[in-house]
């Protein structure tokens, strides 16, 4: 019998859907085709709800209400502000409001976050165990903060202007921004102490400055003994003895002479003060090593940040922010007289060397190297990268921060 014949009659087949396999596979195609469209369109409608996005980030209205409200506490309490309207309409500054102050901070700590999110998926993903503990915080949320159960948390919510979803959404974009430098840098900078990102370690190593400090000192001196060690007196303080006649004189005719060179300098004569002369001088009168070999200073880091004259022990009270001026905003072979009590303080702003902050002879000034820059190459990427996002301000103006209250019943507490 011919194939025509075994077809029921007005029944049109296909010959290759004779075949159950290219049935099977047919069938997946559909699905998978039907999948990408509905997977299409749900984010379609997530990126129109999104108020803030960056990359695949995306922030609704409720958890940037969150993040908003939960800012606004901070703001206050930074700037010991009062929440009423008269407060917000005040003058901060010039044609600033306190209101228009607040509401330019609260959406840069929104970018931010966005930005952070963003650099925590660029890098890393959230495990298994993170993702559980985030779903367990949340949870537990509700009993600490007295909701028996998300439709209450709801409730009490709603005139923050976030619902429980958000607030899950928020503590997830909170989370990636706090990891995410430890996810990039590794813990106290250790990716970049491994030779990682070296560009950007050099950029940051880039914001230090050099100098040399010569201190004479013209009212006293500190008590040496024979092996070279400073003596301590009964107060465990560092002893000091009167200057003899003869070296007031020597140190008197030194000053003269550097005080003629760095204005000979100045004024393009003889006699001009150069580097090496300073070294000799140096030499005279410094003892320590690390003197000698001169001073590493960023107005980031964690050692050098902080006035010199908390730092060392040479210096009196006060030289602090008047050198630290010099040294931040002269111009490298430049020489200055910096005004201190109990005698004279000569510096040299000079060139970094290549690579000092891995230098053993260097090390003080560099001990939290790494750490401080993983703190600052990361705070500088979401600054720059915080101008990209995009901000939808026909909806996020919907969110009046003035306005609503600041959220101080749905904190966070405990750590991730």
């Amino acid at each position: 019998m011919s194939k025509e014949k075994n077809a029921k009659k007005g029944e049109t087949r296909h010959p290759v859907l004779k075949n159950p396999i290219f049935v099977t596979v047919a069938l997946t195609l559909s699905l998978v085709i039907l999948f990408t469209g509905v997977t299409g369109i749900i984010l379609a409608v997530r990126n129109a709800r999104a108020l803030v996005s960056y990359g695949g980030v995306r922030i609704e209205k409720s958890a940037a209400a969150y993040l908003a409200t939960t800012y606004k506490r901070s703001f206050i309490s930074k700037y010991n502000a009062t929440d009423s309207e008269s407060f917000w309409s005040g003058r901060y500054s010039g044609e600033t409001s306190w209101g228009e102050l607040l509401e330019s901070e609260t959406e840069a700590y929104i970018r931010e976050v966005a930005v952070g999110a963003y650099l925590f998926d660029r890098y890393s993903t959230l495990t298994r165990d993170e993702k559980k503990s985030i779903k367990e915080l949340a949870s537990s949320a509700l009993v600490d903060f007295g909701c028996a159960d998300r439709r209450d948390f709801d409730a009490k919510a709603e005139k923050y202007g976030f619902d429980y979803g958000g607030f899950v959404d928020a503590l997830t974009l909170i989370y990636k921004t706090e990891q995410a430098q430890r996810r990039i840098y590794g813990d106290g900078g250790s990716v970049l102490s491994a030779g990682g990102f070296q560009s950007e370690v050099e950029r940051y190593y880039g914001g230090y400055v050099y100098a040399k400090l010569l201190f004479i000192r013209t009212e006293f001196e500190y008590d040496i003994d024979e092996n070279g060690d400073y003596r301590v007196n009964e107060n465990g303080e560092l002893a000091t003895r009167p200057l003899s006649d003869a070296e007031l004189s020597e140190r008197t005719a030194d000053i003269a002479e550097i005080r003629d060179a760095i204005a000979a300098l100045e004024n393009g004569t003889d006699g001009q003060i150069t580097e090496q002369f300073f070294d000799d001088m140096l030499k005279k009168y410094e003892l320590d090593d690390y003197t000698l070999e001169g001073y590493y200073f960023s107005p980031v880091d964690s050692v050098t940040g902080i006035p010199f004259a908390d730092a060392t022990r040479a210096f009196a009270e006060g030289v602090g922010a008047e050198l630290l001026e010099f040294i931040y905003t002269r111009e490298v072979g430049e020489f200055a007289e910096i005004p201190v009590s109990g005698g004279v303080c000569f510096v040299y702003r000079g060139e970094p060397a290549v690579g000092a902050y891995s230098s053993m002879t260097y090390e003080y000034f560099f001990s939290d190297f790494y750490s401080d820059a993983a703190n600052y190459l990361y705070a500088a990427s979401l600054l720059e990268l915080s101008e990209a996002v995009s901000v939808k301000d026909r909806y996020y103006g919907e969110i009046d921060i003035t306005a609503l209250p600041y959220n101080w019943e749905f904190i966070i507490k405990s750590g991730f």
